[in-house]
């Protein structure tokens, strides 16, 4: 109600037009998730963040302190360069290097490296698609207890991407993860068990844990769910919320929203409006 009468379902109206905008920008790969055509059903990386993380200002001599360790053998160094030209975080992307890093590091039983090497051939980037391969990497990643990996091969089982479509043993791997707070995990669990339940009512808890910890899609779907009272109570506040985590998180909305925030408080209205 900031200069004007309180009006949810307005505010709702006008979080909907932007969060659609919102939701174009990240599927076309504008976000920080690799162009990968999933469809609802979400893996990702297993994230390595070291030298680069701690020293953000030094980032260069950061990066050539890395190759120099990873030329040397250190597990780590390669495991890192290798996320990072995968991803291109913070180096250029590069398939070929980032798989050359990872089978390095590989080599050694590291699990997040075993990782990120199933999701190269799961999603065929730079080489052929492989699912046999991919679930070898991923089950030796779960080995070593890497959440990302029960995930994926949760959403191998739900899918029969590789193996035999098998729900019992889908849940299993995806509840795993969930249970370990993974996003993502949280985010297919809720899409099997709306599959099978043909309701919201062990899904929406899913989703919010899902969208708590930032997934795009889980913001969306939690907002529908409130907005329209699919299985819940209909709720517009909590719609909003849902949407509002949305456009101040993706696709440059934050900076824009923050500017007319700013105007409007220097007395500008038009230009905030």
């Amino acid at each position: 109600g900031i200069g004007t009468k309180r009006d949810c379902p307005q505010a709702l109206s006008a979080y909907n037009a932007v969060a659609g905008s919102v939701g174009r920008h990240m599927l076309e790969g504008h976000g920080k998730e690799l162009p990968l055509d999933l469809g609802l059903m979400r893996i990702s990386l297993s994230e390595v963040d070291g030298v680069l993380g701690e020293y953000p200002a030094d980032e260069e001599d950061a990066l050539e302190f890395d190759r120099l360790n990873a030329k040397a053998g250190d597990q780590w160094s390669q495991k890192e360069l290798g996320w990072r030209s995968l991803t291109g975080n913070g180096m250029e992307r590069d398939v070929q290097g980032a798989q050359a890093n990872l089978e390095a590091a590989a080599v050694e039983g590291d699990p997040e490296a075993l990782h990120n090497l199933g999701y190269i051939h799961m999603n065929g980037l730079g080489v052929p698609v492989n699912y046999t391969r991919a679930k070898e990497h991923f089950e030796r990643a779960a080995e070593g207890n890497i959440n990302q990996a029960f995930n994926a091969l949760g959403y191998m089982y739900y899918q029969g991407v590789g193996v035999e479509r098998n729900l019992t043993e889908a849940e299993r791997l995806l509840k795993r993860a969930a249970e370990a707070d993974d996003g993502d995990a949280a985010f297919n669990l809720a899409a099997l068990y709306q599959e099978v339940d043909a309701n919201m009512s062990r899904a929406l808890p899913l989703l919010i844990q899902s969208s708590d910890v930032g997934y795009w899609r889980a913001h969306l779907a939690v907002a529908e769910a409130y907005e329209h009272g699919i299985d819940t109570q209909k709720n517009c506040t909590a719609a909003v919320v849902a949407l509002k985590k949305l456009v101040e998180t993706y696709g440059g909305v934050a900076d824009e929203l923050r500017t007319g925030v700013q105007q409007y408080q220097e007395g500008r209205y038009e230009e905030a409006r």
